[in-house]
């Protein structure tokens, strides 16, 4: 189970990336300046960079269950409290790019 959500992780990523590379390229061709395309691109990519950090959450989860060593689980226990920082912190700069409303001058 644990390896399905992996592979869906990589998915949603690979096809959210994609997504937007095609949306900044026909930003760009309409005539958007580059520091609004990447703006954009910020805020568009992390909502999914988001959601992939909590569902490898889960799958560390999965994993340690599968794991019976106590070494196992001392590096899952770090891999998912570096994740769930990471996820705190970009929520906060989500959260900062959101009130400012755009781009920055």
């Amino acid at each position: 189970m644990a390896d399905i959500i992996d592979l869906l992780v990589v998915a949603l990523l690979g096809v959210w990336v994609l997504t937007l590379v095609v949306l900044a390229v026909k930003s760009y061709f309409k005539g958007k300046n580059l520091e609004q395309i990447t703006y954009d691109i910020r805020i568009s990519l992390g909502r999914p960079i988001l959601l992939s950090l909590e569902l490898l959450i889960v799958s560390d989860v999965l994993h340690s269950i599968a794991s019976r060593t106590l070494e196992d689980l001392g590096i899952v226990a770090t891999v998912v409290v570096i994740r769930v920082f990471m996820a705190y912190f970009l929520d906060k700069e989500l959260e900062r790019l959101n009130k400012q409303g755009h781009a920055p001058q």
